[in-house]
């Protein structure tokens, strides 16, 4: 039996305590973490999360006390109340709306990018794992165990350990490159590590053992207990922080200390309490006048938080003031917001969201009342007094919406009350849509209209057929609004995509052209944000020939299905019969794999027939790894391609090697091109050098324009030559990545460099290129500079005025800006 069995019997046999809270103390970092990924990086509802776990745990114990594994049985339970989270009814969503509007997000590191990249893919990666890998790399990089530490929990050696995390590691590199994520083993082993080095909440392991066993309990001793169970799940929690807020708050008073309800407690008198004495028992404990006014004093004397204030200090911070929060009376919550409005900065406005959102659960009205008499000023802007109105308006919704929709309706100001009436009604729509409606019809016809998106994206997430078939033609109809519609229709086809599509098709033949795109970007969008509905909703499109646009569609959808599962799209594409169709949609596929320069392209290659065109995509694929690693692209088309294949292609991507090396150092990139095309290499084409011509032009003349004139006189074809001085026409504020854009290149001094071009007609190409962007944002002195110079014919400099004439557009010639609905 390892440590964790032998910590969890002891709990199950004996009750221990001591053991329970080992345990969380152990592997809370890796549920919490976990947590955190699947909820979308919200700390607080990965703490609800990792309290649900561990409550399990605490339930499960005697079964579980023989699980051989525990750690990979901790997270698929992660996953698993993750989703259960995310399917709460009504009072869930008015919550999740509260948070939104008042962006109730904790201080946050700058993100690691590989990190950022992985969360998302990571915890469904891991599940495809076998058990005991699995265990491997939670123990190894999630909860930061030495090797030894993994070989004792697997019961192997620390050799075989060190084996089996090394071989989980590569099957998750495979797993994720085939997903889009390519990686070396050893540098996606420095990633996962990420989420162990990062801190997990204070406090949160004592108040997660506190309230996991006292929930474990409370279900132990029947029903009255569990009617009480989710009050207890969190109120516990606040009562557990009561007997720490002293030394917390540093407050020098004593304090009324409820007497934490531990689980004993519950366990001893719950069979002699009503349902509602119990939620009275645990119904936390506020301060006394005096105790809170001192408590309150002691948290406004530390110093304001600096705008660049560092995480640790921010999530010290937040802490002190939850403490504070779960003990001061409501009546004390206005004095503790008015006193920190005048403080400036980031970190202070979401302390003020946190100490906002408290007070709103525990007196929305006020809340509300407090906010309506806000003025904005410098701290609190009237942006951010409309989304206090709104979470404490949504929360107070969830326990009374007559109340909160009556009184949204008595506010002065027509515009905000319209604006918190919508929202309202956004709460109600999908468990009342009827009522909601009604109420929305009342309002009249423009607010009806007004409120149609809000609530039809509200209303989709229950009920997408009845929300698209309320609201969508009309939001479709409607310029800006078409992506409101689209949402809504894609959940509705996640639900039921046979008659969704029927209704889409219906659509077109009743209203024409407008819905003729509809189809083809709601597949693409499942398919590309949800990979498991792309499999059915392909098999339907093969099914209905009669679909205008069906190839396309089809051709579409796979590829975009390819960016998120490209080996269960290529699985599927492998399945369809070898002919015209699968081709096309092998083609579009194939371009994205070249592109990303994915592991699959060689799949995908293989469902091509011989050819032409499979050579065409093996030059592409070398082409694309020319462009991040030139120093093997010639090479690896040597290597993959036909001797006449490579000798073809060579010289495109002897170009796009010239191209990024002109990002580095132009100077040296325009030796190689001059030398290439002088070497006129068979197979060599213009169009070949065109793209490297296109970045040496560019690079060149915003480091040294002189030259880029000198080197563009030596290009021998014309239309290449051409593009390298319209190089100098290009607008000032175009910035390229790696290069400084000297600011005293100016447009007269870039027309003075083009003026000396020798051919009349490649310089009125390249002027008139200059000399029109010039007068676009500048007209004044563009003309002037046409009037001074005879390098123009007249026919040319009158043709380029006209064009570009202001008063032809009647552009404003001070805001340059073209007059409202022209």
């Amino acid at each position: 039996m390892n440590d964790d069995a032998a910590l969890l019997h002891r709990y199950a046999a004996e009750g221990s305590q001591e053991a329970f809270a080992e345990l969380v103390l152990r592997h809370l970092s890796l549920v919490y973490h976990a947590a955190l990924r699947q909820t979308g990086g919200d700390p607080h509802r990965a703490e609800d999360v990792a309290q649900r776990v561990f409550t399990d745990l605490a339930r499960k114990a005697s079964a579980l006390s023989h699980h051989p594994l525990l750690v990979a049985w901790l997270h698929t339970a992660t996953r698993h109340a993750a989703a259960e989270l995310r399917r709460t009814e009504l009072r869930l969503h008015a919550r999740e709306q509260a948070a939104f509007a008042m962006n109730d997000t904790e201080l946050a590191p700058e993100p690691d990018a590989d990190w950022e990249r992985l969360r998302p893919l990571i915890d469904d990666a891991l599940q495809t794992l076998g058990e005991r890998d699995r265990a491997a790399v939670l123990l190894r990089f999630f909860e930061n165990r030495s090797y030894a530490e993994v070989a004792a929990t697997l019961a192997v050696s620390e050799d075989a350990a060190r084996v089996r995390v090394n071989r989980a590691l590569e099957k998750l590199r495979a797993t994720l490159a085939r997903r889009g994520l390519v990686s070396t083993a050893s540098a996606l082993g420095i990633a996962l590590a990420q989420p162990a080095l990062a801190a997990t909440p204070a406090g949160l392991a004592a108040s997660i053992t506190t309230s996991s066993l006292a929930a474990a309990y409370a279900t132990a001793v029947g029903t009255a207990v569990g009617f009480a169970t989710a009050t207890f799940m969190s109120t516990v929690k606040i009562a557990a922080a009561i007997a720490g807020a002293l030394a917390v708050l540093s407050v020098g008073v004593s304090l009324y200390q409820h007497p934490p309800a531990t689980a004993k407690i519950v366990a001893a008198t719950a069979p002699a309490l009503s349902a509602s004495d119990l939620a009275a028992l645990l119904r936390p404990a506020r301060l006394a006048p005096a105790d809170a006014a001192a408590a309150l004093g002691a948290y406004l004397a530390l110093p304001p938080l600096a705008a660049d204030a560092t995480q640790a200090g921010f999530l010290e911070r937040a802490a002190r003031l939850r403490t504070l929060l779960t003990i001061l009376p409501a009546d004390h919550f206005a004095q503790l917001l008015s006193a920190t409005t005048t403080r400036p900065g980031d970190p202070e406005a979401r302390l003020r969201s946190i100490s906002f959102t408290a007070w709103s659960e525990l007196d929305a009205p006020a809340a509300a009342g407090w906010a309506l008499a806000l003025v904005p000023s410098g701290s609190i802007d009237a942006k951010a007094r409309v989304s206090y109105l709104q979470t404490s308006l949504t929360i107070w919704a969830a326990d009374d919406f007559d109340a909160s929709y009556a009184w949204a309706g008595s506010i002065e100001d027509p515009a905000l009350a319209r604006d918190l009436a919508v929202q309202l009604l956004a709460v109600i729509i999908p468990v009342e849509p009827s009522r909601a409606l009604a109420l929305a019809r009342a309002r009249g016809d423009e607010f009806f209209t007004g409120a149609s998106e809000a609530l039809c994206n509200a209303w989709s997430k229950k009920d997408p057929a009845a929300a698209v078939r309320t609201f969508a033609v009309d939001l479709y109809s409607r310029r800006g609004l078409q992506f409101s519609s689209r949402d809504a229709i894609a959940r509705w086809m996640k639900t039921d995509a046979s008659t969704a599509l029927d209704w889409i098709i219906s659509l077109r033949e009743e209203h024409g052209d407008i819905y003729q795109d509809l189809i083809p970007s709601i597949f693409q969008r499942l398919a590309g944000n949800d990979p498991t509905t792309a499999r059915p909703l392909l098999d339907l499109l093969v099914s209905r020939p009669d679909l205008p646009g069906q190839r396309n569609t089809l051709a579409a959808t796979v590829r975009d299905w390819s960016m998120r599962d490209p080996q269960a799209a290529l699985s599927w594409l492998k399945n369809r019969p070898a002919d015209e169709a699968r081709t096309e949609m092998v083609s579009w596929t194939i371009e994205l794999l070249s592109f990303r320069l994915s592991p699959d392209f060689f799949t995908a290659l293989e469902l091509l027939p011989e050819g032409q065109s499979r050579n065409n995509w093996i030059g592409d694929y070398a082409n694309n790894l020319a462009r991040t690693d030139p120093d093997s692209a010639l090479a690896w088309l040597a290597a993959h391609a036909a001797p006449d294949v490579a000798a073809a292609f060579a010289p495109k991507v002897k170009n796009t090697i010239i191209a990024r090396l002109a990002g580095i150092d132009p100077t040296a990139a325009a030796r190689q091109l001059t030398a290439e095309m002088a070497s006129r290499a068979p197979n060599s084409t213009p169009a070949d050098h065109l793209f490297a011509v296109q970045n040496v032009g560019t690079r060149l003349s915003r480091q040294d324009p002189e030259a880029l004139m000198h080197w563009a006189e030596s290009i021998p074809d014309p239309d290449l030559r051409l593009t390298a001085y319209q190089s100098l026409a290009q607008d000032l504020d175009i910035e390229t990545v790696g290069i400084n854009i000297p600011t005293a290149i100016t447009h007269a001094r870039r027309a003075d460099l083009l003026a000396t071009i020798a051919d009349a007609k490649t310089r009125e190409n390249a002027l008139g290129m200059l000399l029109g962007n010039w007068l676009e944002c500048d007209y004044p002195s563009a003309r002037d500079w046409i009037e001074r110079h005879d390098a123009l014919s007249p026919d040319a400099a009158a043709k380029i005025l006209t064009a570009k004439d202001p008063a032809r557009y009647k552009i404003d010639p001070v805001s340059r800006e073209l007059p409202f609905g022209f």
